[in-house]
């Protein structure tokens, strides 16, 4: 999956495409300050890893530094369907400080203040 760092004057985010959990997000994290990470998450079937979960969401922010988590796709595909209220869940045991909030198919999201 590609992965790209969005820089504004003020503002930086990861928008981390659809992957699964790798330990780069740490890299990452190291060589820019992250307001934001944007994560693809969805249910994976059993026995296989085929999508981000939440865990593997909350670590991701919790190694990338992100202040906001910024779930994405959670409701696009049938049958893989996330809620974001679970991933807000296991983020407070691996990233309390993050910001969890679920992008919706044509609404705005505001980051940073």
């Amino acid at each position: 999956a590609n992965g790209y760092v969005l820089e504004t004057g003020e503002i930086s985010v990861l928008l981390a495409g659809d992957n699964i959990y790798f330990p780069g997000f740490r890299e990452i994290g190291t060589r820019w300050r992250l307001d934001a990470i944007c994560l693809t998450v969805g249910l994976n079937p059993p026995g296989q890893t085929i999508y981000l979960d939440e865990a593997g969401a909350a670590r991701a922010a919790r190694d990338s530094g992100a202040n906001t988590l910024i779930v994405q796709h959670h409701d696009l595909w049938k049958g893989i369907t996330i809620d974001p209220a679970r991933v807000r869940t296991v983020c407070r045991w691996y990233a309390p400080e993050t910001n969890v909030v679920a992008a919706r198919f044509q609404r705005r999201l505001t980051i940073g203040s």
